[in-house]
């Protein structure tokens, strides 16, 4: 190797990182953040690698995954060296196609005679919310790339998914669009539905004494999807019946992505254990 080739020193450095974290049970946040990191080159003082965003940079900065990373390599190398970045955009319609339509190649003697029929839409979900009519972009990466992992390995990895901002932003969407792969690829039971008509649902079921059949349709799914959740503030009940659906569908390992239109953190009158629920996950 050449004289300023450090990248066995990076990936020592990053494989120790990956030690530490499965430590601290934080194997999930390695995955995401240190393992997307990629070795360009190197100059006597410094070490170039490449991300694919400003935004996912700037979290590797703030998020002082950087700090830990030099410290590593301070240790191994024996001297400080700056880490710099090179931002290498990714083309997300070829990530969605190699993650989610690619399929191993067949001969002509193991080809169906004919092609397998597709899927009916999901009756709960818009069949044109789908990953490749999204449009990421450099301010929602994090998301896009956390919901498409999520579709390729529902309630594996960053169970729940809580997407928050404003409106117009395209959260139900990706949503969706988590719905629809997981419907057609894996399937099993998707629920989608906004929290107003879970409460409605429940009040209904009080009213006709049916709760039992509210309880068994919502903490049976494989996948919930529940949109708008900044509408339960201040309402108690509800709030206690989706801590119990939350922890039934957490215990069975069954994948749940919210939305709110802020940050949980700034939601009002809410059930303290709720809450605790919703930042147990990812947030984007």
């Amino acid at each position: 190797m050449s004289n300023w080739d450090y990248s066995d020193f990076l990936h020592e450095a990053l494989k120790q990182l990956k030690e530490d974290f499965h430590d601290q049970n934080k194997d999930k946040e390695f995955s995401l953040w240190l393992e997307k990191i990629t070795y360009i080159a190197s100059t006597e003082k410094t070490i170039t690698l490449s991300v694919q965003s400003t935004f996912f940079r700037d979290q590797l900065f703030s998020r002082g995954y950087v700090n830990l990373l030099q410290g590593k390599i301070k240790n191994l190398l024996g001297q400080k060296i700056e880490i710099v970045f090179q931002i290498l955009a990714r083309d997300f319609s070829d990530t969605v196609n190699s993650s989610q339509q690619k399929r191993p190649e067949t001969t002509p003697a193991t080809l169906p005679k004919k092609p397998p029929e597709p899927k009916q839409k999901h009756p709960q979900l818009r069949e044109e919310f789908t990953f490749k009519t999204f449009i990421p972009g450099e301010s929602n990466a994090f998301p896009f790339n956390a919901a498409l992992s999520i579709s390729n390995n529902p309630g594996k990895t960053y169970n729940p998914l809580l997407l928050y901002g404003g409106v117009g932003l395209g959260k139900t969407h990706l949503m969706q669009a988590i719905g629809n792969a997981i419907y057609q690829n894996i399937g099993g039971k998707i629920i989608y539905t906004s929290a107003e008509n879970f409460t409605v649902e429940y009040t209904t079921s009080i009213r006709t004494k049916k709760e039992s059949e509210f309880s068994k349709k919502f903490r049976t799914v494989d996948v919930l999807l529940l949109d708008d959740i900044h509408f339960l503030q201040g309402k108690t009940g509800i709030q206690e019946q989706l801590f119990y659906t939350f922890e039934a569908l957490n215990n069975a390992k069954k994948q749940m992505v919210f939305i709110c239109d802020r940050h949980i953190s700034e939601l009002k009158d809410m059930n303290e254990r709720l809450v605790t629920r919703f930042e147990s996950g990812i947030s984007a």
